[in-house]
């Protein structure tokens, strides 16, 4: 299970076009490979453009390897003889559940040959070319890959007190409930998911997926956070240095 996250490109790697033709071939195989027919010509230009789109948002460090992998190993619920994206989030959930527990395990058993690929000036760069990227925000925060706030703490770049935290989390929480919420929109069926999380989110009382989730988005908040200081205290240093007088005679 491992191996397979590194025999394909993660969908957040992919280009645009990629990305829409690699969401038609898994329209297209999974039709097959489960004996449902194929959308009109009309549906599939739609269903290839909001699966692109759910790919991003909500599973954009899985590639297409994995997806067929879990197609053809996990059962598929009776939805009716086509594709349709709740079908798609039936059937990813319960494989990346056990992927993230391989994923936990294989870093506690070999955190240092993992460190050791790459240098701390390498990582720096990474983090100051996402810094310096305008068009990352709350809305496309699924662009950010999770490794790089590990990155962040990991070189001292900053530090997040205790009240930050709780306002991130908090943060990171009514981001996903909006992003439930436009996938609601998006598709009436996931509508069920929204209310049933927007409920959890009234209680305060979250499923241990859910925790998940939301803790992915914090992660990324925090590395959006030290990008917004890192550009200010650059700016910052560039005004100070062109107002300050040249001491050459």
């Amino acid at each position: 299970m491992i191996k397979r996250k590194y025999d394909a490109p993660a969908f957040a790697r992919l280009t645009d076009e990629e990305l829409n033709l690699t969401a038609l071939k898994i329209i297209h195989t999974v039709s097959i490979v489960s004996g449902w027919q194929l959308p009109s010509k009309f549906e599939l230009d739609i269903l290839t453009e909001q699966l692109a789109n759910k790919l991003l948002e909500k599973y954009p460090n899985v590639n297409i390897k994995e997806v067929e992998f879990a197609f053809r190993n996990y059962s598929v619920k009776e939805y009716g003889k086509n594709f349709n994206l709740f079908i798609f989030d039936e059937v990813l959930e319960p494989y990346l559940r056990l992927r993230y527990e391989a994923s936990r395990l294989e870093e506690y058993k070999q955190p240092k040959q993992i460190a050791m690929k790459i240098s701390n000036e390498e990582k720096l760069q990474d983090i100051h070319e996402y810094a310096e990227r305008e068009d990352l925000n709350e809305d496309t925060i699924h662009l950010i890959p999770y490794y790089i706030h590990d990155w962040i703490l990991e070189l001292g770049l900053m530090e997040v007190p205790d009240s930050d935290k709780y306002d991130l989390y908090d943060k990171a929480t009514k981001l996903k409930l909006k992003m439930i919420h436009k996938e609601a929109l998006l598709d009436p069926v996931k509508m069920k998911d929204y209310e049933k999380f927007k409920h959890n989110y009234q209680k305060n009382m979250f499923s241990d997926w859910e925790v998940e989730q939301i803790h992915y988005i914090y992660l990324k908040l925090v590395a959006l956070k030290y990008f917004r200081e890192w550009k200010l205290r650059k700016e910052l240093s560039q005004s100070s240095e062109q107002r300050t007088p040249n001491s050459e005679i």
